[in-house]
């Protein structure tokens, strides 16, 4: 029936159509098909987006097929359905048109908060963006197979919740005026008591004594503090969620933005209580101490662990993690599941170690080596945008015009304070020659959250190794010990590496500039390979360097192309949309006046909100280091 443009691929006696005219990986359908077929949990790595997408699908929507044809189990037939999760909607469309080319047509949905149950249970697919699944709570999916696609792109440095004392204190008022127009109602007395009990554990936050008179920032001991009042008032965490949930249900509950603040913060509290097994070394929490008051912090050091246990929690039948490259040697969590496909690095970049004295002269001597060797885009990663300025002062004061006799073979973009280049620029220059100057926080812009961003990308220089920001609490904690800091530097490499360096069929370059001996040591534990140690001035290291990047990177298919062109299409859309936005704004507003004054009210209203006072917290650090203004964020 499908013969003429599909192929019939039969696996584990569950038989699999796939477009003739895409490349599929059979080795990763056998593992789906297995996986599911064992009810397992597995990674899969694969660093051809497209045919992973092609493949996850194909083989898990055939696999549902089967089991709805063949299965005698009616309840269970009615509880099974896919659920796929990508990074967000741009790679969810691209899944969507990839389906799309194949035969099955299931009914799709796309998911939503506001969406009834009804509504996504009709569907046996379901597509969800990686933010919507971490949001969700409930065990509506439970049996279900969920496909966690790009997994590679969570962010591991976590901030799990934050609030001030400030906003607690407000809270409290919130809760009181929400009482009192309660008290009207028959329900009021029954709920009484969960009201009082609420407001107890805040004011015990208010007056508990945090010894943070001197210090910006002490680590403090958050569940021990919450359990202490407990056994001190014979009360349980359970009992105290209980009152929490009647009152969420009180209709007007949602609207009062620090009260609900505050039932999240403990929300996350209590998520640590009850898998205090777990969670024992996986998270810090702190007491923030700024011109705006106290803020507690809690930050997760493993957050692949919290994921997983969020998911194991949802009671899919099975789970599959998929990414282009995800293994640590270090992540000791993920490397719990079973792990049935692993991505050689070798085959897709070699890699070169250099130990440079003077980090300057040694990368423009490379830099000016190898610029004209290697075909196509060429990026240079420093730790913080004050680096990038240097380097560029240090080149023109050395030689004058390097950088014009550069812009002859590659356009050059620089990642500078006061002068912001525009992403969609380089990506679209990428194919034909482009060096891009950047932190490694800048590589993970929003405007380079697109599939195939750096599709042309053939070599990547990295200046230092990432380290921990000690202005950002999620960040900081990975300075404290030497494992935690291998763990961090390892993470924030593997995900530079996927993002730019693992393309299908391109031989990549990676060369890595030292001027600290421990930096050789952590080369050696991250498990990298083929490692080439040469001198930048060593004539093997140029003609190795022209040997592999031979050839240019040449997109397969035009739609390859039209990605990229896409991407620009978005940016530029928002780019318009939000100018038109900010015009209209203006328009509405008579004159200059008007405009101070209604920042001024503004700023009344919303000094209130938490989320706002957050943002203010850590201004001065963000100032002093804004090679951070990018978080390594999706």
């Amino acid at each position: 029936m499908y013969a003429a443009n599909h192929q019939l691929h039969q696996i584990s006696q569950v038989d699999v159509w796939t477009p003739k005219n895409v490349k599929v990986s059979l080795e990763l359908m056998k593992d789906v098909i297995q996986t599911l077929q064992r009810e397992e949990n597995v990674l899969l790595e694969h660093v051809n987006t497209e045919v992973r997408i092609f493949s996850l699908l194909c083989s898990s929507l055939a696999w549902l097929k089967s089991q709805k044809e063949n299965s005698t189990n009616l309840e269970k037939q009615k509880s099974l359905r896919i659920v796929y999760v990508s990074q967000n909607q741009a790679y969810l469309n691209q899944a969507e048109e990839q389906l799309k080319k194949t035969i099955y047509k299931n009914k799709l949905i796309y998911f939503k908060e506001d969406l009834s149950l009804n509504q996504i249970l009709e569907h046996d697919l379901i597509f969800m963006t990686k933010d919507s699944l971490i949001s969700y709570e409930q065990q509506d999916l439970k049996n279900s197979i969920l496909i966690f696609d790009s997994f590679e792109c969570v962010q591991d440095q976590k901030l799990l919740t934050k609030i001030s004392l400030k906003a607690i204190e407000i809270a409290q008022k919130e809760l009181d005026d929400l009482a009192s127009k309660r008290q009207q109602m028959e329900a009021y007395f029954s709920e009484l008591h969960s009201y009082e009990n609420i407001k107890k554990l805040m004011q015990y936050f208010l007056e508990f004594q945090f010894n943070n008179q001197y210090d910006k920032r002490k680590e403090i001991d958050i569940k021990l503090i919450i359990e202490n009042y407990f056994i001190k008032r014979n009360l349980s965490f359970n009992t105290y969620m209980g009152y929490v949930q009647v009152i969420l249900r009180q209709q007007d509950a949602s609207k009062l933005d620090n009260l609900s603040l505050w039932c999240k913060f403990i929300k996350s509290v209590y998520k640590l209580f009850i898998n205090k097994q777990d969670y024992t070394d996986n998270y810090k929490s702190y007491i923030n101490k700024n011109k705006n008051g106290n803020v507690i912090f809690i930050c997760l050091r493993y957050y692949s662990q919290y994921m997983l246990d969020h998911l194991r929690n949802l009671k899919f039948q099975s789970i599959i993690i998929s990414s282009k490259y995800l293994s640590s040697p270090y992540d000791q969590f993920l490397n719990k599941i079973q792990i049935k496909q692993i991505v050689d690095q070798s085959q897709f970049f070699q890699t070169f170690y250099i130990q440079s004295h003077n980090e300057n002269f040694g990368l423009l001597k490379t830099l000016n080596n190898i610029y004209k060797s290697i075909p196509n885009s060429i990026l240079v990663i420093f730790q913080q945008r004050d680096k990038i300025n240097e380097f560029k002062n240090y080149c023109e004061k050395e030689q004058s015009n390097i950088f014009l006799e550069m812009e002859k073979k590659k356009k050059l973009f620089w990642a500078q304070k006061g002068q912001k280049y525009k992403p969609y620029d380089f990506i679209t220059s990428s194919k034909d020659g482009a060096i891009l100057f950047e932190t490694y926080s800048g590589i993970f812009k929003k405007e380079f959250n697109f599939p195939n961003s750096f599709q042309f990308c053939k070599a990547i220089i990295l200046t230092c190794m990432c380290e921990p920001n000690y202005f950002k609490v999620e960040e900081v904690q990975y300075a404290n010990d030497e494992i935690s800091l291998q763990y961090f530097q390892n993470r924030s490499f593997n995900r530079i590496i996927q993002r730019t360096l693992l393309q299908e069929n391109k031989n990549g370059v990676l060369i890595i500039y030292d001027q600290k001996e421990k930096m050789y040591k952590w080369i050696e534990n991250c498990g990298i390979q083929q490692l080439n140690q040469l001198d930048f001035d060593n004539p093997f290291f140029i003609k190795m360097i022209e040997r592999q990047c031979k050839d240019s990177i040449e997109v397969e298919k035009e739609s390859n192309q039209n990605n990229v062109q896409v991407i620009q299409q978005q940016i530029q859309s928002g780019i318009q949309n939000n100018q038109q936005s900010i015009a209209m704004n203006l328009s509405l507003v008579p004159n200059l006046q008007q405009i101070e004054n209604q920042q001024q009210q503004q700023n009344i209203n919303v000094s209130t909100i938490e989320n706002i006072q957050i943002e203010q917290i850590e201004s001065e650090s963000e100032d002093s280091f804004d090679q951070f203004e990018y978080t390594f964020q999706d």
